[in-house]
C-alpha cells in the first residue's frame, strides 16, 4: 500500500513537529537550567504567536488559490461554452 501526501500535509506535520521539539526545549530549559518563569512565558508567547502568524498566512494563501482556480475553471467554462455556439450547423 503506498502512502500519498501532499507538500501542504507535510508542511503542516514538519511544522507541527517543530513546535512540538521547540516547546519541549524549552520546558526542560525552564526546569533544568533554572530560566525565570517570566523568560520562558515570553518566549512561549512568541513561539505561539509565530505559529498563528503562519497558520493565518497559510490560510490566506489557501483562500487565493481557491479564488484563482475557481476564476480558471470560470474562464475555461466560458470559453467552452463560446466554442460550442460558434459551431456551424451540418448540412
Amino acid at each position: 500500500m503506498k502512502i500519498q501526501l501532499s507538500s501542504k500535509t507535510l508542511y503542516a506535520i514538519m511544522l507541527s513537529l517543530g513546535v512540538g521539539y521547540t516547546l519541549l526545549a524549552l520546558v526542560t530549559a525552564v526546569f533544568h537550567l533554572g530560566i525565570p518563569q517570566p523568560v520562558f512565558k515570553e518566549i512561549s508567547l512568541w513561539v505561539f504567536m509565530i505559529v498563528a502568524a503562519l497558520f493565518f498566512y497559510n490560510r490566506q494563501v489557501q483562500k487565493k488559490e481557491a479564488a484563482k482556480k475557481a476564476e480558471e475553471e470560470e474562464k475555461a467554462k466560458e470559453a467552452d461554452s463560446s466554442e460550442t455556439r460558434n459551431i456551424p450547423p451540418s448540412t
